[in-house]
């Protein structure tokens, strides 16, 4: 969306093509960078401060504010920036990208439908693989998983005007080794008030993906450890990011864009 709107407000001629979905995970942004990106309206909460923990109760202060983005607000925000600049909409999936004999990219949707353009932009994340060719041969991909709940709570033992980003500090204490202590986590903690936080466990890198009912056995004996009492839970998420991995082959006419191009 905001690739399309930019691109338009440049002068191009900007068809965007995919399914019109919700955001649903919870996003965090650093305040400054959104300020200059001109969405700081689309940041529902902002914290003075950012935190991470090691291994030891002292944490360090990273001296950046933290903003919880509004996922409604910024999905209709990049909606106004492409009307506003003239992008045209095609709800609907892609199917294939091929060439056609005048050079033009053919892209094949759903129902048959053809839709021709000079340059293809595949901004489908993860999900881009059969649009895009990537080199061959290079590193194995590893996964990026998270749990997360938004929860009320007693006894919250974090400061609600700091967000930590991180806190690594080993909550299981365990001494032998297992699949678990050998795919350690973080906790990610966002609290909206002294009683309601959203938690979130993460790996942030594993070869193998650490399960999503492992992640929420490790934060709950986590919030346990730390004498949080949860009395009411607003909403889950899961997150499963692939990281790593061969990048796009730069001879091919598609173009791969954010997370494609990762």
């Amino acid at each position: 969306l905001a690739l399309a709107a930019e691109s338009a407000k440049l002068g191009l001629n900007v068809g965007l093509i995919g399914p019109d979905l919700p955001f649903t995970n919870n996003y965090g942004v650093w305040e400054d960078e959104f300020r200059d990106l001109g969405l700081e309206g689309c940041i529902e909460q902002v914290w003075r401060d950012t935190v991470v923990y090691i291994d030891e109760d002292e944490p360090i202060l990273i001296g950046r504010a933290y903003g919880r983005v509004s996922r409604h607000l910024l999905h209709e925000e990049l909606l106004r920036r492409c009307v506003e600049s003239g992008v045209s909409y095609l709800s609907s999936k892609v199917e294939s990208i091929t060439e056609s004999t005048s050079g033009h990219r053919l892209v094949a949707c759903e129902h048959d439908m053809i839709v021709p353009c000079r340059l293809a932009t595949v901004a489908s994340g993860a999900a881009s693989g059969k649009l895009l060719e990537y080199g061959v041969g290079g590193p194995k991909v590893s996964v990026q998983t998270a749990y997360g709940v938004e929860v009320e709570v007693e006894n919250n033992p974090y400061d609600p005007s700091l967000m930590v980003f991180m806190d690594y500090r080993d909550c299981t204490k365990q001494e032998v080794p297992s699949f678990e202590s050998d795919n350690p986590t973080f906790l990610y903690v966002m609290p909206m008030s002294s009683t309601r936080v959203f938690f979130e466990e993460t790996c942030l890198a594993s070869k193998d993906g650490l399960r999503f009912d492992i992640l929420k056995k490790k934060l709950m004996a986590r919030l346990e450890r730390l004498g949080i009492q949860v009395l009411k839970t607003y909403e889950e998420e899961w997150s499963y990011i692939p990281v790593g991995g061969s990048l796009p082959n730069t001879e091919q006419r598609n173009l791969a864009y954010g997370a494609a191009a990762s």
